[in-house]
């Protein structure tokens, strides 16, 4: 497990995982599907037969989402967009995009084929469920039903026009092919993505006070989206910021690297440029970025009797999306690797050669305009 991530493999060459939360949603649809749907459409069967087929129902609907964000993946990559990785998680899942788009017309295309892959299973679970309506158990008939009533409405629900939603992308791709101005697009879909989630969560206490517990899953999707347009606006604003930064402006050139196989102790002696920063990039024999280490993490595995561990032992792993090019735009950069003060950096790369480190306080020294 990575960062609470669980690896399953890879999808037309994308790396594809599912956070722990997966498992929440899965239980409560295998609950749902097992203790409610399936026996109230088709009364009389074992407690065993209703789990059996509640269970495949729950991991047919994952796989749903899969495909819903795979087929984002698959035009994004179309349009020369480098997607990092899928992860399914809690509420539906997440194609993650290396860029944005460049242009109004593949962000259309990229935000509208995932419901319309949602869309595309619902259809076909309907047919099929018509077509085989003399053959198959009706308890499975239902079970297909549900599956495409579910997908019909994760269609209609991610083409809501407000970000984080699929239709908030659909948004933006009109409001900035209409201004020109993708940030303010962006910001313009974020408060429609705000709206929205305080509509859900009035709705959501409404029907939780006068009708059913029910409502409560209105609440925490209202809160989602609270969050997430929040995310955007910040996003969005970020961008606007650092509009024509890239990488290599912003960059420490003067730098010292932690080789992994050092020991402890050894770098924290006879290295002179530790006041320089709190953090520095650990470097495998060949000179390529492979983890972080902090000062405090190196200190405190002095102080743990580690003192001749080597480095490799007290580093992190650095992200995939911590490593970056010369020409990185920086506005999209600060967006998608988070940085923790004296804890985390990104590595910049001239070709296969480590050549600056950013750093969180590079970043706000730029932003105030102090730059070193």
């Amino acid at each position: 497990m990575q960062g609470g991530r669980i690896p399953l493999g890879r999808a037309a060459g994308i790396p594809v995982g599912a956070h722990w939360s997966v498992l929440a949603i899965f239980g409560l649809i295998t609950f749902i599907l097992g203790a409610s749907i399936l026996p109230s459409a088709v009364p009389g069967r074992s407690a065993a037969a209703y789990g059996t087929v509640a269970v495949i129902g729950a991991v047919v609907f994952l796989a749903s989402l899969l495909a819903h964000e795979l087929a984002h993946a698959l035009v994004a990559q179309s349009y020369g967009v480098k997607v990092t990785r899928i992860t399914l998680w809690l509420l539906g899942g997440v194609a993650e995009l290396a860029e944005n788009p460049r242009t109004p017309r593949a962000e259309f295309r990229i935000a509208v084929v995932g419901p319309l892959a949602s869309l595309g299973v619902a259809v076909a679970a309907f047919l099929a469920a018509y077509l085989t309506r003399q053959w198959f158990d009706p308890l499975v008939l239902a079970a297909i039903i549900w599956l495409g009533l579910v997908n019909a409405i994760v269609a209609v629900f991610n083409m809501l026009p407000g970000a984080p939603l699929d239709g908030g992308r659909v948004l933006r791709a009109f409001l900035w092919r209409r201004s020109g101005d993708r940030e303010q697009a962006s910001l313009k879909a974020a408060s429609f993505g705000r709206a929205l989630g305080f509509g859900f969560i009035v709705l959501g206490l409404v029907q939780a006070v006068f009708a059913s517990a029910g409502g409560l899953w209105l609440v925490l999707i209202g809160w989602f989206m609270l969050m997430a347009a929040a995310a955007e606006r910040t996003a969005a604003s970020a961008r606007q910021q650092f509009a024509g930064l890239l990488a290599k402006d912003v960059m420490t050139r003067q730098f010292d690297v932690a080789p992994e196989w050092w020991q402890v102790e050894t770098f924290l002696t006879s290295t002179p440029g530790l006041s320089r920063g709190g953090v520095f990039p650990v470097v495998s024999y060949d000179g390529q970025p492979v983890g972080v280490v902090s000062l405090e993490e190196l200190v405190n595995a002095a102080r743990d009797n580690r003192a001749a561990a080597p480095i490799r032992d007290v580093a992190r792993e650095l992200p995939d999306d911590a490593i970056v090019g010369f020409e990185t735009d920086l506005g999209s950069l600060v967006t998608q690797v988070p940085l923790r003060f004296g804890r985390d950096l990104v590595a910049v790369m001239d070709g296969h050669r480590l050549a600056g480190v950013i750093t969180p306080d590079a970043i706000i020294r730029h932003a105030s305009g102090r730059h070193p």
